[in-house]
């Protein structure tokens, strides 16, 4: 009898309009869903990724023009204190490490430095490289170190090679242990 219920159902299949349309019916709407999706899928990613990359396009804009703005200050300053003739005249009469707070210009630099450092909220330290004493004058009185030989310093190095003003690849500062990258050699 389970035999008997079993070939009446194959008849019915097998046999059946009704069912093979709902079979073919149900595959054209499986197969156009399964397109629709991919389709979707594909547009929702392309709008997705070009919208991300407006947004990374904005943002990389923005910090460009940050950092243009923080250079050009810096290289203000730097330029600045390159031509100033009362801190050419203090390097040029500075010939020992002894002679750095001795020579009359000394608090007139230090001045100068603390004014520009003010000026300009980014700006971490302002100093010079004496270069015979191989001390570094700057706006904090920083005393350099008995060991500290500016002449091995890579940003020192660089900055002769330029022979102008350059951003330098960043450094350490060993005065205020941040980032340095401005240079300018003036002789």
């Amino acid at each position: 009898m389970n035999n008997n219920i079993f070939l009446r159902f194959k008849g019915f299949l097998d046999s059946s309009i009704r069912f093979k349309l709902m079979v073919s019916t149900s595959l054209v709407v499986f197969i156009i869903y399964i397109i629709s999706s991919l389709l979707v899928n594909y547009r929702a990613s392309d709008i997705i990724i070009k919208n991300l990359n407006l947004i990374m396009q904005s943002h990389a804009e923005k910090t460009a023009k940050d950092i243009y703005t923080n250079l050009k200050e810096g290289i203000g300053i730097v330029e600045s204190v390159s031509v100033n003739p009362v801190v050419i005249s203090y390097m040029t009469k500075t010939t020992t490490k002894d002679s750095i707070r001795k020579v009359p210009e000394y608090s007139t630099v230090i001045k100068t430095f603390k004014n520009l450092k003010e000026s300009k909220a980014n700006i971490s330290s302002v100093y010079v490289g004496v270069d015979k004493p191989s001390y570094v004058v700057d706006e904090g009185e920083w005393v350099n170190p008995p060991d500290y030989v500016m002449q091995e310093r890579v940003w020192y190095k660089e900055t002769k090679n330029r022979k102008a003003l350059f951003v330098s690849t960043p450094y350490e500062d060993a005065i205020t242990k941040k980032n340095g990258c401005y240079n300018c050699n003036s002789s």
